[in-house]
């Protein structure tokens, strides 16, 4: 499967679980999309996460790590080719990494309406 693919499945779930403020980087360098999104509970980011795993797993994907579940605060889910950051809105705004990422050179927005 294309990781095209693989970013458009996962930004669908994120979609259909009222997932908010879902942003896209494009970055050949450590992956090929990076997406960034938030919910407002720690249940909710685990739910989300498990449901995104599951899709994982049922297309694949073997080399699939994620990191933070049991915090619930920040998960980081690499599939290789995507890698998904699932906050809770206080812990984005903390860590500003939506202003990281598009003051760098390196990482590439796109318009995620148009995915």
């Amino acid at each position: 499967m294309e990781s095209i693919d693989i970013l458009k499945s996962i930004k669908s779930i994120l979609e259909d679980k009222k997932v908010q403020d879902i942003m896209i980087y494009r970055n050949d360098a450590l992956a090929d999309y990076f997406i960034i999104a938030s919910l407002n509970t720690s249940k909710s980011l685990k739910a989300v996460c498990s449901v995104v795993l599951d899709y994982l797993s049922d297309i694949g994907v073997e080399k699939c790590s994620c990191e933070g579940f049991d915090h619930g605060h920040w998960i980081v889910v690499d599939a290789g080719v995507v890698v998904l950051h699932l906050f809770k809105d206080n812990v984005r705004d903390y860590y500003k990494i939506d202003e990281y990422w598009s003051d760098s050179d390196d990482f590439y927005y796109l318009e995620a309406q148009y995915m």
